[in-house]
């Protein structure tokens, strides 16, 4: 920001209005100021008064300022929860600096209507609102907006304060006051990247960034209404105008700003046609593109010098973020040069009979010039890892210095050369330089990423570029389609040395034979912008993928890894279609899996430690089986109460028992767990090792531990445990139990359906379709026999969630689905029964057991379901409900022409109804991203028939849908019959009334199993009360 930064009414005429208002006037009726000592004239305030309101002023745009840079910290955290590349994340930074260039279009002639109080104060307040729009936003679209109104009405206070400076300040003040001021404002920029880092590095979350920002004004906006009056002259005097017509009842009396209707023509012409008219005087147009060029230096400043202490020097968020205090350090060595010039500018004030003297203002430009460009080449080249980081930081400090020497002088030199226009002349530099600032961070890190930060920060001194895009490394097409690659990583002596690694090619039976280790890690941004050399060439990788690279090489030996990112030419979809399939076998025939959780904190290494050692003591079969006693049996349950006393006594007496389970509540967060990919990876893991930083443990002993501190873990948690942590400690667990036991570990489709959709919902994905081809080698492996289904990256999302929904369907107890279709509202071009598809109150849901059918006896005296004696054998008699009798079945047969199309299209909007239920927020299916829409339906009906592989779709009487494998006729019953955990379908014997032959289970959207039923219903009644006796024959 600047010392007289976008100071929006005229200056010169404003002082000349009021000069004109205390001399008074010769109308005897025009209300003036009282004399030049009116206590009423802003200007005769006290200095403890100007002194509060230039440091309110100062604070309220300090805060809209710290929020254009605090969102910076944020970039990485919303791309990867959005799943957008970085370059829309940082546009948010940069909408809100371009609503800056706009504000000074709307507040600056609202100000010179009605005040700068409420000019500044309302927008402030929209402002702060549309801050908490950002915090609670759930898609990127709705950031995007929110910042650029925030910027919109945000930059109230940044363009009027200026003038409320000039209202307050007499002429030999105002420079020292305007510094002052400035320093308050550019201070926001600088502390926005620290206090962001602080805020997305801890458990709060990027969300707090806006939150905070906030909260912050909203505070300072109560201070304002507080201690905040108006200053603008003109206004004061209409107040005064007022008050004296109700006091003295005399109606002529009225102040000089009331006397001219301001019309819209003229502050369309002063504030939208002038400023870009001087923008073709080659003084405005020069003075403001260097001011704007330098500003937008700053903002890329912003990016690049998180890059140089977070990515390339490897220093954490809030550690890398603090050479930001450097460049503050540099704007107040920048202030106090200012002020010194101010003397040097008041004597060439007198000197020239109080007539601006622009050329005074240009001294510490011309020293600035030099000291930012040195700044700049300081940091550029000395940038490398290889070197002491101080010398990086002296060139910020000479960069902050340079920046606001330049900036303010800029302004200055503006207003005293164009005195009649010079809020023109200050909304032109303001529309160019947010322009400026707003396009830089747009470009500025692939920039930096593609060329280093020496020749990224050089580009800027001079048009010079060096691309190094011609040494990029280029992948060799795999020959085969059962070749994969590995990644020899070479050894390094030093953490900071650059990464280099090998690629070789590999057959997957070769692979098989190799010693290597997977990199099981969640990817986070989309786009890899971090550089490793790949056989001497540049290769792009996420910084988390790096991250893990650097701490994984070893210093005397190489280390053979499986990573997807590097392994894999992400860049092509039909390779990606060819090694998606194979990672199943990759990762479990891993000597292990290395489940990256990030550089950890210096905690972790202790609690890995203490779980490794304790892993003999808790981690037993007997232990296993005791979490699994109700499974396997009494004979475990004898060592539960042993068991539950030594963890009541480690609890009670270990010193370190409390603070483990904060550490491994704060594990439990990490990102790892929440991605389907890495579950999976884990799942199919021969040994699956947790790696933080240097610290490592295995999946064993953490688990083992985690179940140990689990009480009080849950205590210490603010929200449910995630998902896939609470899955893999169970699963692991399940293995532990089996292996003691020497079972093998079995599994149903019910399990592994209804496990991916808890996985899907609750899990995210850098792409969406690999919520789906994630799964698929985990479901092969825990169901063999299953038909493959591909993998085609060349699909669209709807494209896969719909053929996965075909494909999982014809699991039986995927039907469980049937129950959550939501009902279809608004659909009429859908047959009228189609509507009437819901869940009968009557019938209570349930979740679908098993498939089976076991009619057997209780022996419960209040429940009776004993069989009922009969007189026939081959006949057996059961007590039951009729749901209904079938009316429509989609199998050719004396039907409607309409019917098997109604059904059709049911079932195919269930389907969708599944394929919505993967992702966890639903598709917009007609969003062309995701290319998908109507046609895509459209094709969908054509390639319905086969879907569910000869089964039969029914409708009953009752308006319920349901599914059976064997062949039905019109008019079957299908009842709920005690003991039966399925409804079933009975065929009424035509010669025997009263009896039925039984055809098989059915089943039926929304209704439980017939035993739970029965059991919430009073069957003592009289038999023919509610329930009704079914033979079968």
């Amino acid at each position: 920001m600047s010392d007289r930064d976008t100071i929006a009414p005229d200056m010169s005429s404003d002082r000349e209005n009021q000069k004109n208002d205390i001399d008074g006037d010769s109308s005897s009726y025009l209300v003036t100021f009282d004399g030049a000592n009116d206590p009423y004239n802003p200007i005769n305030w006290t200095f403890r008064k100007k002194f509060i309101t230039t440091i309110s002023y100062g604070l309220t745009t300090c805060w809209i300022t710290l929020a254009s840079a605090i969102f910076a910290s944020a970039i990485e955290p919303v791309s990867a929860e959005f799943n957008v590349n970085t370059e829309t994340s940082a546009s948010a930074t940069s909408l809100l600096v371009f609503g800056f260039g706009l504000g000074p279009l709307i507040w600056a002639p609202l100000s010179e209507l009605y005040g700068r109080k409420w000019t500044i104060l309302i927008p402030y307040f929209i402002a702060a609102v549309f801050s908490f729009g950002t915090a609670t936003a759930k898609d990127i679209q709705t950031i995007l907006i929110t910042r650029f109104f925030s910027g919109l009405f945000g930059s109230a206070p940044v363009v009027i304060t200026g003038g409320v400076m000039a209202d307050i300040w007499a002429p030999h003040q105002l420079g020292n006051a305007i510094v002052a001021y400035g320093v308050t404002i550019v201070g926001g920029p600088t502390l926005g990247p620290i206090i962001g880092s602080a805020l997305c590095s801890s458990h709060l979350g990027w969300r707090w960034t806006e939150y905070l920002t906030g909260i912050v004004m909203m505070a300072q906006l109560a201070v304002n209404l507080l201690v905040i009056d108006e200053s603008y002259a003109p206004t004061l005097l209409v107040r005064k105008a007022h008050k004296m017509r109700i006091e003295t009842q005399d109606w002529a009396l009225h102040a000089k700003h009331e006397e001219s209707d301001i019309s819209f023509k003229e502050l369309y012409q002063k504030y939208f046609i002038r400023p870009f008219q001087l923008m073709v005087n080659p003084i405005c147009f020069l003075m403001s593109t260097y001011a704007s060029f330098v500003y937008g230096i700053l903002y890329a400043n912003l990016e690049s010098f998180s890059i140089e202490y977070q990515e390339v020097r490897q220093w954490g968020p809030v550690v890398g973020s603090l050479p930001f205090i450097a460049l503050l350090i540099g704007i107040l060595c920048a202030a106090a040069i200012n002020i010194y010039n101010n003397k040097y500018y008041g004597k060439k004030l007198v000197e020239n009979g109080y007539r601006a003297v622009p050329e005074a203002r240009l001294p510490p430009m011309m020293l600035g010039g030099i000291v930012f460009t040195a700044g700049q080449f300081l940091f550029a080249w000395t940038s490398s890892p290889d070197m002491n980081y101080w010398p990086s930081i002296i060139g910020i400090a000479l960069t902050g210095l340079g920046f606001t020497t330049i900036f303010q002088a800029a302004l200055g030199y503006l207003i005293d050369t164009f005195t009649r226009y010079s809020a023109s002349a200050v909304a032109a530099n303001t529309f160019m330089r947010s322009m400026f600032s707003g396009a830089f961070p747009l470009f500025i890190m692939p920039m930096y990423h593609k060329l280093g930060v020496d020749w990224g920060t050089t580009v800027f001194e001079y048009g010079t570029k060096k691309s190094r895009s011609a040494s990029r490394y280029s992948y060799r097409p795999l020959p085969h389609g059962r070749d994969t690659r590995v990644a020899v990583l070479e050894p390094a002596n030093q953490f900071n040395d650059p990464i280099h690694l090998s690629l070789k090619r590999v057959s997957l039976t070769g692979l098989k034979r190799t010693q290597y280790e997977a990199l099981s890690y969640v990817w986070g941004s989309i786009k890899g912008d971090c550089r490793v050399y790949c056989d001497g060439k540049l290769l792009y990788v996420t910084s988390n993928c790096e991250s893990a690279l650097r701490y994984l090489r070893l210093k005397h030996r190489t280390r053979v890894l499986w990573i997807d990112a590097v392994c894999i030419n992400q860049d092509s979809n039909a390779e990606k279609i060819r090694q998606v399939p194979m990672m199943g076998d990759i990762y479990e025939s891993a000597a292990r899996v290395l489940l990256w959780l990030g550089p950890g904190n210096k905690d972790i290494p202790a609690v890995f430690q203490r779980a490794t050692l304790l892993r003999p003591f808790i981690s037993s079969p007997l232990y296993a089986l005791r979490s699994f006693g109700p499974i396997f049996g009494d004979q475990v349950r004898k060592w539960n109460l042993l068991y539950s006393v030594a963890n009541w006594l480690w609890h009670l007496f270990a010193p370190n028992s409390r603070h483990d389970a904060k550490v491994m509540s704060l594990i439990s967060r990490n990102e790892w767990f929440s991605r389907m990919w890495t579950i999976q990876e884990h799942l199919l893991a021969k040994r699956s090792v947790l790696v933080a930083g240097h610290a490592s443990c295995s999946w064993t002993a953490f688990s083992s531990y985690w179940m140990w501190n689990v009480r009080r873990i849950q205590s210490l948690q603010d929200a449910p445990l995630p998902a896939s942590l609470r899955i893999a400690i169970w699963i692991a667990f399940k293995n532990a139990a089996a292996a003691g036991r020497g079972q093998a570990i079995t599994s149903t489709p019910f399990n592994i359906f209804s496990g991916f959709i808890e996985c899907a919902r609750t899990h995210r994905s850098r792409d969406p379709r690999d919520k789906v081809f994630a799964f698929l080698p985990l479901m092969y492996k825990l169901q063999p026999g299953i038909t493959p289904l591909s993998i085609n990256y060349f699909h669209s999302p709807g494209r896969v969630f719909e053929d996965f929904a075909r494909y999982t369907i014809r699991l039986s107890s995927s039907l469980k689905y049937l129950e959550s279709l939501p009902p279809l509202k608004g659909r009429s071009s859908l047959p009228s029964w189609v509507m009437d598809v819901q869940i009968p109150a009557k019938f209570p849901m349930r979740r679908w057991a098993e498939s089976q059918l076991h009619a057997k006896a209780t022996g419960s005296s209040k429940v009776d379901l004993d069989l009922l004696k009969s007189s026939r054998p081959r006949e057996l008699s059961l007590r039951g409900l009729s749901i209904s009798h079938i009316t429509k079945l989609s199998t050719p047969g004396p039907m409607d022409a309409e019917d098997p199309y109604e059904l059709k299209q049911w079932f195919f909007d269930w389907i969708r109804h599944i394929g919505r239920s993967v992702q966890k927020d639903e598709i917009d299916w007609a969003y062309h991203s995701v290319e998908s829409g109507l046609q895509e339906f459209i094709d969908g009906v054509f390639r319905f028939d086969p879907f569910l592989g000869g089964s039969i779709m029914f409708l009953t009487a009752s308006g319920h849908i349901g599914v059976s494998n064997f062949d039905l006729q019109l008019g079957d019953r299908v009842v709920l019959l005690a003991g039966c955990s399925f409804p079933v379908v009975l065929r009424p014997s035509a010669n025997q009334p009263g009896k039925g032959h039984f055809l098989g289970v059915a089943y039926v959207a929304g209704i439980s199993h017939g035993e739970a039923w029965f059991h919430e219903h009073d069957t003592t009644k009289d038999i023919n009360d509610e329930s009704e006796i079914f033979t079968l024959i």
